[in-house]
This record gives C-alpha cells, sequence and structure tokens, in this order.
C-alpha cells in the first residue's frame, strides 16, 4: 500500500554510523540483490592521491568543495575539468584538495527501473567575479516584482551554500525548501539556479513529482549533492500522498535528517526547491507545511528576465557565494527589521512561511544586491508580500 512508503513517526535508526540523528522511513520495492549485474560500475583505476574519492558534488562533508567547470578550447571543445575549493571559497589544487574524483561526471545512483543514471555534477562558467553584477544589473531593467521574486530565490541558493557553516556554528542542520509557483516563476528558477551552473536546470527533470517514485529519486539524488540545491518540476498536485505522509517528508527534508529506503540509508543534503503550478501547501489551514516550506509566488506572466548568455556565466562568480559564509549578525539583523516592520516573532507563520527563515533567504538576497549596486529593497518587498500578519492565510489568497 501506498500509504505504507512512509512512516508517520521519524525515529531513530540504530545502523546509521556516527550519528544520532532521526529518521524517516520511505519504503520501496527496490532490493539489491534484483539490481542488473550489468549496470555496475566499472573497477575504479587505481591512481596516486592521498586524499579520499568524492561521494558528492558541491561540499564535502569537512567543508571542501568539488564542483566541475566547461572551458572553451582552441578547436571549439568545451573541455570539462574538475575544480577544488576550500571551504572558505579558495581555489586549490586537486594535490592540495582531501578529496578527488575521475571526472566531473563521476557518480551515478540506481533508478526503480534498475538503470543506472549519473547524477549531474554543476558545470561552472570560467571564474569572473563580475558576472553576478551583470546579471542583476540586467535583471532589474524588467518587471520589478518578478525581478525581486529572482533575486529572493537567488538569495535562497546562496542560503544553501552555508549551510555547512550554519551547522557548525549553530547545531542547526535544517534549511526551509522553497517553493516557486504560478505562471511568472520560470524565470526566477532559472535565475537561481544559474548561480550553481548552467546546466543545473537538468536537475529539474531528474526527481519528478513528490511521489513514490519521485521521492525515491529525490533522496538517492540528494544525497550525491552537498550544500546545492536540486529542483523538482511537478506540474501536477499532489493528489496521490497523503497529507500526513507529505507533511512527515517535508519535515525530514527540512531537518535534512537521514531516511530509510527499504535497502539503505541516505540524508539529502541539498537544497530542496518545487517548481510547479499551484502551491504544495494547498492542503488547507492546519498542515503545519509552512513551518518548513517558503511559498514564493509569482503570478505575473514574463519573458525571460535575462538573455541565455548571463544565465550560462552566472555560475563564474561562484566563488564569491561560498566565501560568504554563514553571516550570523547580518542575519540576525534582517530579522529584528522584519519583526520590527511586521509586529512579528521568529516563529509567526507569515503568508510565505516562518519568519525566521524568511530572514536568512532575505539577507542573502540583500547580500546580492548589494554586491550588483542595485537600488532594490529586499526587504520593502517582504513586508510587502507578508503585510497581512494572520497566520492562517492560505496561498489562493494571494
Amino acid at each position: 500500500m501506498f500509504s505504507n512508503f512512509l512512516e508517520k513517526i521519524i525515529k531513530p535508526l540504530e545502523k546509521i554510523a556516527h550519528t544520532s540523528t532521526a529518521a524517516i522511513n520511505l519504503g520501496t520495492e527496490l532490493e539489491g540483490d534484483h539490481l542488473d549485474l550489468q549496470t555496475s560500475s566499472p573497477a575504479e583505476t587505481p591512481r596516486p592521491h592521498p586524499g579520499k574519492k568524492i561521494d558528492r558534488y558541491g561540499q564535502q562533508v569537512d567543508g571542501y568543495w568539488v564542483v566541475g567547470e566547461c572551458q572553451d578550447s582552441p578547436d571549439a571543445y568545451r573541455q570539462r575539468i574538475v575544480k577544488y575549493y576550500t571551504p572558505e571559497g579558495l581555489r586549490i589544487s586537486e594535490s592540495d584538495s582531501p578529496w578527488y574524483t575521475r571526472e566531473p561526471n563521476d557518480l551515478s545512483i540506481i533508478t526503480r527501473d534498475n538503470v543506472r543514471e549519473r547524477v549531474f555534477c554543476p558545470m561552472q562558467a570560467p571564474e569572473d567575479p563580475s558576472a553576478i553584477c551583470e546579471l542583476i544589473q540586467t535583471a532589474s531593467q524588467g518587471n520589478v516584482d518578478n525581478f525581486l521574486t529572482a533575486i529572493f530565490s537567488m538569495g535562497w541558493v546562496v542560503g544553501c551554500l552555508q549551510a555547512w557553516h550554519k551547522e557548525r556554528q549553530t547545531g542547526d542542520r535544517s534549511f526551509p525548501l522553497l517553493n516557486l509557483y504560478g505562471a511568472g516563476s520560470r524565470s526566477a528558477r532559472e535565475m537561481a539556479l544559474s548561480l550553481i551552473g548552467s546546466e543545473w536546470m537538468s536537475l529539474a527533470v531528474s526527481a519528478k513529482d513528490l511521489d513514490r517514485e519521485g521521492i525515491n529519486q529525490l533522496v538517492k539524488t540528494g544525497s550525491h549533492l552537498g550544500s546545492l540545491a536540486i529542483a523538482i518540476d511537478s506540474s501536477v498536485p499532489y493528489d496521490n500522498i497523503s497529507i500526513e505522509e507529505l507533511r512527515d517528508m517535508i519535515r525530514a527534508l527540512y531537518h535534512r535528517d537521514a531516511i530509510q529506503l527499504k535497502s539503505e540509508i541516505d540524508r539529502v543534503h541539498s537544497g530542496i526547491l518545487i517548481f510547479s503550478a499551484q502551491p504544495c501547501c494547498g492542503y488547507g489551514e492546519d498542515t503545519e507545511l509552512q513551518k518548513y516550506v517558503i511559498q514564493c509566488p509569482v503570478f505575473t506572466e514574463t519573458e525571460a528576465l535575462v538573455p541565455m548568455q548571463l544565465l550560462e556565466k552566472a555560475s563564474a562568480s561562484f566563488p564569491r557565494f561560498i566565501a560568504l559564509g554563514w553571516q550570523s549578525d547580518g542575519i540576525a539583523e534582517f530579522e529584528q527589521s522584519l519583526c520590527h516592520r511586521l509586529e512579528a516573532t521568529p516563529e509567526t507563520q507569515l503568508k510565505m512561511g516562518k519568519l525566521a527563515d524568511l530572514a536568512i533567504v532575505g539577507h542573502y538576497a540583500r547580500v546580492l544586491l548589494e554586491m550588483a549596486n542595485t537600488n532594490a529593497s529586499i526587504l520593502d518587498w517582504l513586508v510587502k508580500k507578508n503585510q497581512d500578519r494572520n497566520p492562517t492565510v492560505t496561498a489562493a489568497n494571494w
């Protein structure tokens, strides 16, 4: 029965090494001895590297970064290389990194159809600190509300990149999910994911609806991504999953708890962006999903805010984003201002989500605007969007 695929209660798992974190159980029919042996990875060629082979793209367990880069060569062939960064955003050589990988697309998962599928590695443009400025300044010339929605979404992505630092400074690994929905939300999603890499939007089709198969693949893929963002492109309401099951799954993803599939245990290390026509939390006023998901509607249809070539260049500023770190003072100041303007508390459920989570995303969105010297206020925009302080307001009232 579908209702058995997700337990209602998150309970400790004794088999997780070196952790006492609670886990949620997602049952799956895929058994290890049913896998097609022909899909197994070929044996690795030994290489003289003192470090460990990565088990995820993006940020590793010790804070170091491993991502890819596309470089144009004289023969017009786009060469793909692996690049390495310290937790503070300093680029280092492979020999100086405690991690290595053979190639930019070296990791894979087994799908429910017993097919080995590659996990996409973010392929970034060659470093250019000014790329983010050109992107934001160009986008600011379009529809103001859609522009600030895109900036807010980009702030969410940059906030995701600081999750490792947040956990070490605060002991809290939680991070809100983001639900972009409405006719104009595609442009916001494209701008947000462009900060990670020009090919990163491919992840939006690898994990689809939040049904049994989609959740299974989401967990497997998300366990191979460190402090990044994975998008779920869901075009229909989730009418085949109960609100209890969805709530428990969303809670586990928010807290980044270990999640048990039938044959394995995984932990999603990435941020979750839900891209949909309708709000994912449209189950009524008492679902509690707003505690974990920031809902961001974009009802105005619009052409792309920026040309494709700028989206492809945006990731050139990636080192600037990861160098920001967890800016607790700035986040606290933004939260205080938002609380004062809305006469709210950090736990208040606003129209877009929990105020404390909105402050994290809002702060990093503000930082991006400051990078580009753009005269716009994300604080004013958030206040306007959340002016009705009634915590029971639903997305249908927008």
